[in-house]
């Protein structure tokens, strides 16, 4: 299965992606790293054992999936249409609301958090990184990285932003408040 998945072979591909999320967030102690991508390949290979001969399935389809699950509960994940077109930000100004019903799926909403003026982008938190106490919790924190490719450091939610992002005219179209 790893040949077609990795054709440098699985351990320089691990390799190189905890060097690569190293580098993007240095504050996340390697093993830890390590460890969360070898969950995400483990759970890759159970998903390719499961499934295969009965539904098409590959590992980029698997990616695809997973990485567009939202938790809404310990119990309820879902895929939720439109939802991963939102950027995720330590400082959101929409948060996600999930109403669940006794014994059925419930309703999902996207509630603004501020007054959001007409053209600007929506920010979503996707997983908050800090513990109980308000501190940066580097396990919540590597789940972020190997989950999203979202780097954050104890300093600030996440890494600062190079540049300041403008709105392509297709989010623009989307965000019409």
């Amino acid at each position: 299965v790893y040949t077609n998945i990795y054709p440098n072979g699985i351990a320089e591909s691990i390799l190189t992606a905890v060097n690569d999320f190293q580098e993007m967030a240095p504050d996340i102690p390697d093993y830890k790293i390590g460890a969360a991508v070898g969950i995400r390949l483990e759970l890759v290979d159970d998903y390719l054992f499961q499934y295969s001969n009965k539904v098409p399935t590959s590992a980029s389809l698997f990616s695809l999936a997973v990485s567009r699950a939202v938790g809404l509960t310990e119990r309820v994940t879902a895929i939720i249409p439109m939802h991963d077109m939102i950027n995720h930000s330590a400082q959101s100004n929409v948060e996600m609301a999930y109403n669940e019903k006794d014994g059925a799926f419930g309703s999902f909403s996207l509630i603004a958090s501020v007054d959001i003026p007409k053209d600007t982008e929506l920010f979503l938190r996707y997983t908050d990184v800090t513990d109980d106490e308000g501190k940066w919790d580097d396990d919540k924190a590597t789940w972020l990285l190997t989950q999203w490719g979202i780097p954050s450091s104890p300093t600030g939610n996440t890494a600062p932003v190079e540049e300041e992002h403008t709105a392509s005219s297709r989010e623009k179209s989307v965000v019409d408040a």
